[in-house]
């Protein structure tokens, strides 16, 4: 009986031991096991983590090492590095993660050069001696990899990963070899760019010659990974979920994630064994693409958490034995200042350094930030010289070096867009950018509207080091458009007006927002109608040789959509004209042309911005070809002598002189969906004594819905003449040019 007793003992004893004592599991006797975390990948979805760390945190359960895939490993490496949950929470709400997957550097950052010579072109193809370039992904990195380097900043000098606050690791794909690498040193932001760098959507990541792709390809959940670094209990997060079924299947994002996850699936099903706390938050209904749903997601994580609650506590009460001290990271400030005392650039081939060194402003011995790294950086990409441009620190006995690598684009471009309007239908937008071409530093750019209204034009500029900026051009276009004639409210005749001009000019910026520019131009204009000479039906032509200067600056964080920024376009025109081709005409040879267009933009709140602009341009003789004077009418400015007037039809009012000016209030609902109610108001004179006498106005009122597509700006409006009862409606998408 005493022998049964004591079996009977000893059975339960090890029952209790082995039954959820997690202590034990690989742990040596008397000392603390070592606590894992392995985070999947996921997307969106990824921020199901963050409760899953406050619940460890408020159980006092440490984190000794941590790892992860994809967003998986964005969210371990923050963590690893110090950050709070709250601050995870806070970057998760946020952040515009849309922003991130964009090519496109930020408007304001844009060199005035793609201001204004690339604003109408969607799309972007890279011409090699082997073609024109298929992009490898929807997205270089540029924007996210930048993000992940301010995340990242205290310790882009710590490149074992090891010697973290947590140890850390993250797991990408060799896309050569198709297999999972684990990267513990290195570059923390690099790394981490690889890791998530997902077939198609973004580019592959290149590091010691060896080409990343997203690891979730091969290994979205690296538990054995993780256990390897030292870790007797492992408590893993998956949120890789099932794979979709057909009828889940209903839009890209979805599509992509699934052709990535059949490989990984059984993989996960093993790593999932090897866990031994394993929360699975209920996201199958959800896309890696669903950023807008983050609340929705830090919900599901913790609702997940709550079900493992009973192991976690224990595992809690365990480790009480231990004398663990309270887990958890604490807020702090981050981004602090250091002194970059050596500055090193690599990769600069065909790009001439002193123009590189002139937008980063940065010298070595400079006190640095995230803010004025990337505001350099930023500068430099919107060149459009560079397929990506990102940033390393590293510290050695006290002495910073900052290196900043560059991968250059190839020095030819395609350009291409389309765009229809209710205006001027339908057009395909063709346009080719040759770098170096004959200079250095030099550009070929040709473009190539083709439609109804047909534009065509050509610029060559050399830059030169000198600072502040400057660049020569030498531009030359034509275009072919429909003169609308109206009469007291009717079109009563429609001309064919063709305009080519050349000029040369000299063009100095102090920044990226304010240009000066001074040129001499050589024009030429055919008017097939009557305009000049009303009841002949003659052709005139215009020789003419002039002389401007001109200042614009543009703050506008978005032409079509700004929600702030200022606009400013000063011109003085001096003007010589051949009046040969026709004797009869009377009228100087000589006139003067001043002209000015504003436009701001002020945020109200998060959602409303409100808008006004003011244009006006005066002729100092009443002989003019047309494109010196003040066409008022149509919802696009496709000349600057073209001054939209909405309600009233394309060029409806036209004179020597005019002024015109707006209100909106736009409204963003959601992102990248505007609603906005207009008033604008103008006059057109012949007699510019009657310019500014506040009377006999033109006004017309609306409103709007406007959306970014990948196309570029798509509007829908609806307005009308005040005072009147008939209505007009508007639709355009793409861009103008």
């Amino acid at each position: 009986m005493r022998k049964i007793l004591l079996s009977a003992l000893l059975g339960a004893s090890l029952l209790f031991l082995f039954s959820g004592n997690y202590s034990l599991y690989g742990a040596e006797p008397g000392k603390r096991p070592k606590i894992g975390v392995v985070l999947s990948g996921g997307g969106a979805k990824g921020f199901a983590h963050i409760p899953v760390l406050r619940t460890l945190e408020e159980l006092n359960i440490p984190v000794d090492y941590i790892g992860g895939t994809s967003m998986g490993s964005t969210v371990a490496a923050l963590y690893a590095m110090g950050y709070s949950v709250d601050e995870l929470e806070k970057i998760a709400r946020d952040t515009n993660w849309y922003y991130y997957f964009q090519n496109r550097s930020d408007r304001k950052n844009e060199s005035l050069r793609q201001k204004l010579y690339f604003k109408e072109y969607p799309f972007t193809f890279d011409i090699s001696s082997e073609g024109i370039s298929v992009p490898r992904g929807f997205v270089n990195g540029q924007r996210i990899g930048l993000f992940l380097s301010r995340l990242t900043w205290e310790y882009q000098h710590v490149k074992d990963f090891h010697k973290l606050p947590v140890p850390f690791l993250c797991v990408a794909t060799d896309f050569e070899k198709g297999e999972g690498v684990v990267f513990d040193k290195g570059n923390i932001s690099e790394s981490l760019r690889a890791s998530m760098a997902i077939p198609s959507v973004f580019n592959p990541v290149e590091i010691d010659d060896r080409v990343f792709l997203d690891g979730g390809v091969v290994n979205n959940f690296p538990v054995k990974e993780v256990r390897d670094m030292g870790a007797d209990i492992i408590i893993g997060i998956d949120v890789s979920g099932r794979l979709y079924k057909k009828d889940d299947l209903d839009s890209l994002p979805k599509i992509m994630e699934q052709s990535i996850s059949f490989l990984g699936e059984r993989k996960t099903m093993e790593q999932r064994k090897l866990c031994d706390i394993l929360i699975i938050p209920d996201v199958n209904d959800m896309g890696a693409q669903d950023f807008g749903r983050t609340d929705e997601i830090l919900k599901r994580g913790e609702n997940a958490t709550q079900l493992q609650m009973d192991k976690l506590v224990k595992l809690s009460e365990q480790l009480k034995a231990f004398n663990v001290g309270k887990s958890g990271n604490t807020e702090k400030e981050r981004g602090g200042e250091i002194t970059a005392h050596r500055i090193y650039l690599h990769g600069l081939e065909r790009v001439s350094k002193s123009i590189v060194k002139q937008y980063l402003d940065i010298e070595p011995g400079d006190t640095v930030t995230p803010d004025k790294i990337d505001k350099g950086i930023n500068a430099i990409y919107g060149l459009s010289f560079f397929e990506r441009i990102r940033y390393d620190l590293e510290s050695e006995n006290g002495i910073n070096s900052l290196h900043i690598y560059f991968i250059e684009r190839p020095e030819s471009h395609l350009y291409f867009g389309v765009a229809y309007d209710t205006d001027v239908n339908a057009a395909a937008l063709l346009g080719f950018q040759f770098n170096n071409a004959g200079l250095k530093n030099s550009e070929l750019i040709l473009k190539g509207r083709f439609g109804d209204y047909s534009r065509f034009e050509g610029s060559y500029l050399v830059y030169t080091p000198i600072d502040p900026g400057v660049w020569i051009e030498l531009n030359s276009f034509v275009y072919n458009l429909d003169f609308n004639y109206y009469s007291e409210g009717k079109l009563r005749e429609v001309y064919d007006f063709w305009h080519q001009a050349t000029t040369i000019s000299l063009n100095t910026f102090y920044s990226n927002w304010i240009l000066l520019s001074f040129g001499i131009r050589k024009e030429f204009y055919f008017i097939d109608g009557e305009i000049i000479d009303p009841g002949s039906r003659s052709k005139y032509e215009f020789d003419i040789f002039s002389f401007y200067a001109m200042m614009k600056i543009d703050t506008l964080d978005d032409y079509t959509f700004p929600r702030k920024g200022f606009y400013l376009r000063a011109q003085a025109d001096y003007v010589t004209t051949d009046f040969s081709y026709y004797d009869r005409m009377s009228g100087s040879e000589k006139f003067e042309r001043n002209m000015v267009v504003t436009r701001i933009a002020i945020p109200l709140g998060r959602r409303f911005a409100f808008q006004s602009g003011f244009s006006a341009s005066s002729l100092t003789e009443d002989v003019a070809p047309p494109s010196y004077w003040f066409a008022m009418g149509g919802y696009q400015r496709y000349e600057d002598w073209i001054f939209p007037l909405n309600g009233y039809e394309l060029m409806e009012k036209t004179g020597r002189h005019g002024w015109v000016y707006y209100l909106d209030i736009q409204y963003e609902p959601f992102n990248d969906f505007f609603i906005t109610v207009k008033w604008n108001e103008g006059k057109v004179v012949d007699d510019i004594n009657e310019l500014y006498r506040y009377r006999d106005t033109d006004a017309g009122y609306g409103f709007s819905l406007g959306y970014r597509t990948p196309f570029g700006p798509m509007q829908a409006g609806l307005f009308r003449k005040a005072g009147e009862r008939d209505y007009s409606g508007y639709f355009n998408i793409g861009f103008v040019f």
